[in-house]
């Protein structure tokens, strides 16, 4: 399907229409950020009243749990495959949809929608329709694109550490742990001496891989797998495993998704990212290792904090080091699309010794150079309303397939925000919490809706004690127009870094 024709035939936009193309979701409502925004004044009309999910094949629509319905060819629906010439009634506004051939359809500036004549990328040459940015958008991002020198890895393969001990018995384990000669590049790896590993082993766990590995315990479980504890027999270093379920190879989905981060982490490497360490199958599971950190995930130590929420200095700390690893991934052409707190891995469990942060869990990870999924598919892969969804910019929303790296600088400020205050960017009614992103609640406005349609709270009415210059750049990062918030994480990073070395917080 090339693309989407909508057209207006009743109500007060009568004879307007609206052209779209490529895999994408279509926000339908009277909401300003709708992608089709209907009379604002009509209150049949919900915020968010319903969506167009395109994919290469077709189009769904889905009412988003509206006041009054939506309607197709006179019968309500909740979700419907639309064919060419059928009638969509939302409120009292009556819009047609058609297939919109290939070659018609105009291009327009991915940030502010303008319509752009002459398709061109900074430098003059030719660019895809799908990332095209108008001349004021391009001027804006260009503006926005100050670069932090970060220290080069040291990669004489010198340990850093000149000795290692056991980390239950004492004992010297430094003849193994630099046998792989990466002892360098986890200078806070924890080590298990081969005595204290036997004594420890849980042998019901016992995947062989080969006897390279010793699982000692489980660190988590999910619907796609396992992640266990491990050591690695010929260095004794503490790792992490995770295993495939067995299940999971029936569903093309999951199993894309494991692959991805096997893939993203692989080809990703800095101090601030989890480092894949190894990865393979054996027999009919699939399995990657990473390094391990000992400090658990950001949730976890504000869950463990008397505050729940973390000091205005560790917070900073935390988020410079999150956007210098996201620096490195969108270098590479890649970007996470899931950042939040409990994807944030910490080398120690404790505020007060300024933790080393990494950012894991790539599986929604996915290179901004090709096409990639849509909102709806991860959707239902994930289901969950949870988290995740109050991290995600409007953008990430309705153009989930050709989403770059500012949706991941909003997401790191969003974890900035939620570290120091404990509570999301705008107020979510308990009983929504765990409602699925897809599940139907008539009583409740929809999740999508709070996300696309209410205003973030500026921090300092949830934080007093926040340093206005610093509440001044979180207000800006986190606000939900694209235009005005920061395009790049060098940008965020270098502004909260100048902050803390005022502060004398460095």
């Amino acid at each position: 399907m090339s693309g989407i024709r909508i057209e207006i035939l009743e109500g007060s936009q009568k004879g307007k229409r609206f052209l779209f193309s490529g895999s994408k979701e279509v926000i339908i409502g009277r909401s300003k950020n709708a992608d089709i925004q209907l009379s604002s004044s009509d209150g049949s009309i919900s915020r968010s009243h319903c969506k167009l999910v395109m994919t290469a094949n077709q189009c769904v629509l889905s009412d988003l749990q509206s006041k009054n319905g939506t309607l197709v060819n006179g019968r309500k629906i909740s979700k419907q495959v639309l064919n060419p010439m059928d009638i969509i009634k939302i409120g009292d506004v009556l819009l047609r949809f058609t297939h919109e051939e290939a070659g018609t359809t105009p291009v327009l500036c991915r940030l502010c929608g303008v319509e752009i004549v002459k398709l061109v990328s900074y430098d003059g040459d030719k660019t895809d329709a799908g990332d095209a940015l108008c001349e004021e958008c391009q001027t804006n991002e260009v503006e926005t694109s100050e670069k932090i020198d970060f220290a080069p890895e040291d990669k004489s393969g010198k340990p850093a550490r000149k000795t290692f001990l056991c980390s239950r018995c004492s004992t010297d384990v430094s003849d193994c742990a630099n046998s792989d000669g990466m002892a360098n590049f986890f200078p806070l790896a924890v080590y298990i001496c081969k005595d204290c590993t036997n004594r420890i082993e849980d042998k019901s766990q016992h995947f062989d891989y080969e006897n390279h590995y010793a699982t000692i315990g489980e660190l988590g479980r999910g619907g796609m797998g396992v992640v266990y504890k491990a050591v690695q027999r010929s260095t004794g270093r503490v790792c992490a495993i995770k295993k495939l379920h067995p299940s999971t190879l029936d569903d093309p989905r999951r199993l894309k998704l494991f692959e991805r981060e096997m893939a993203v982490q692989s080809e990703a490497t800095h101090p601030n990212l989890v480092a894949i360490t190894d990865k393979g199958t054996f027999g009919t599971t699939y399995y990657f290792v990473t390094e391990f950190m000992a400090g658990g995930d950001v949730l976890n130590l504000m869950k463990n904090s008397a505050s729940k929420t973390l000091s205005v200095k560790n917070a900073c700390a935390i988020a410079v080091q999150i956007l210098k690893g996201l620096n490195a991934l969108h270098s590479r052409g890649f970007i996470h699309r899931d950042i939040k707190p409990s994807n944030i891995l910490l080398s120690c469990p404790n505020q007060d010794e300024s933790p080393l942060a990494k950012i894991c869990d790539y599986g929604l990870a996915k290179s901004f150079e090709n096409v990639g999924d849509s909102f709806f598919d991860i959707t239902r892969t994930h289901g969950g309303f949870a988290g995740s969804l109050m991290y995600m910019s409007p953008e990430l929303i309705k153009n989930y397939k050709y989403s770059k790296p500012p949706v991941d600088v909003y997401a790191a400020a969003v974890t900035l925000y939620f570290m120091l205050t404990g509570k999301y960017t705008v107020d979510v009614p308990d009983e929504i919490k765990n409602m699925p992103i897809t599940g139907e609640s008539k009583s409740q406005r929809h999740p999508l809706d709070i996300v696309l349609e209410e205003k973030p709270i500026p921090i300092l009415k949830r934080r007093v004690d926040i340093p206005p210059v610093l509440a001044t750049v979180i207000d800006k990062a986190v606000t939900k127009d694209i235009k005005v918030s920061y395009q790049s994480a060098n940008t965020l990073c270098l502004l909260i870094d100048n902050i803390m070395e005022r502060e004398g917080w460095r």
